[in-house]
């Protein structure tokens, strides 16, 4: 696992308000995940330590909005966020699909066909497909509820990050209950994901810059692809003890 060198002098630290969502973000996996893992040697390369905060995603937006932290992690642009915030250049892109049981049967071509589906959905997420007053989505407080409903027939697809999909699936379902899963191939959107830095907080234009330059660093020394090829062999998977 790759470690970078913490600079002798005093840094300086900043805090990050985060969510749940494993394996990029989670306060209970190694580097609370591999997301977290490149901010922080990203804003490490320039001499700032990061300490993060895990709290509802709802809640970690409207502070961050606030501006009572320095950032938030792992959120999309859009341009009614864009009013509230500065976003960082992109740091992971993600792949978004729909989950369903394999005895329901998945068709779609366009998002208006989204309409016949009751759909479930995470508090504090934004989906592309919402603003279609048509479609109708069922807000639960998490991932894991979703997937509940979902084996309960109570809703029909649940749409979520792929890899991060499944890790809520292996962690928290048997192996019996996850066969019975799986989802539709075509991927309903394709999106990059960003820390935002709300535009109330004085320090707000400086700390962009900072990250930006150090995650062009991680990129440049190979730093990054370390730790994403990490995460291809699992080693961000694995609860912290």
């Amino acid at each position: 696992m790759l470690v970078l060198p913490i600079h002798s002098n005093a840094q300086e630290i900043i805090k990050i308000n985060s969510g749940e969502w494993p394996p990029y973000l989670s306060e209970s996996l190694p580097h609370y995940g591999f997301f977290s893992h490149i901010v922080t040697n990203a804003f490490q390369n320039e001499s700032i330590k990061v300490d993060y905060k895990f709290k509802p995603w709802k809640r970690t937006f409207e502070e961050t909005k606030l501006g009572f932290v320095n950032a938030s992690i792992g959120w999309s642009k859009t341009p009614e966020r864009e009013a509230d915030f500065l976003f960082s250049d992109s740091v992971i892109v993600g792949e978004s699909v729909f989950f369903h049981l394999k005895t329901q049967v998945v068709d779609w071509q366009n998002y208006q066909d989204l309409r016949k589906y009751t759909i479930g959905g995470t508090l504090g997420y934004e989906y592309t497909f919402e603003h279609d007053p048509l479609v109708v989505i069922e807000r639960v407080a998490n991932d894991e509820i979703n997937f509940r409903k979902l084996f309960k027939g109570r809703v029909m697809i649940f749409p979520s990050d792929k890899d991060a999909g499944y890790m809520v699936l292996n962690k928290h379902f048997t192996t019996e209950q996850v066969s019975k899963i799986t989802y539709d191939r075509k991927a309903y959107d394709q999106t990059s994901y960003r820390l935002i830095f709300p535009k109330k907080h004085p320090d707000s234009k400086r700390l962009l810059a900072i990250f930006n330059k150090g995650l062009k660093k991680l990129r440049q020394t190979g730093a990054f692809a370390q730790i994403i090829y990490a995460q291809e062999l699992g080693e961000y998977t694995d609860q912290r003890l």
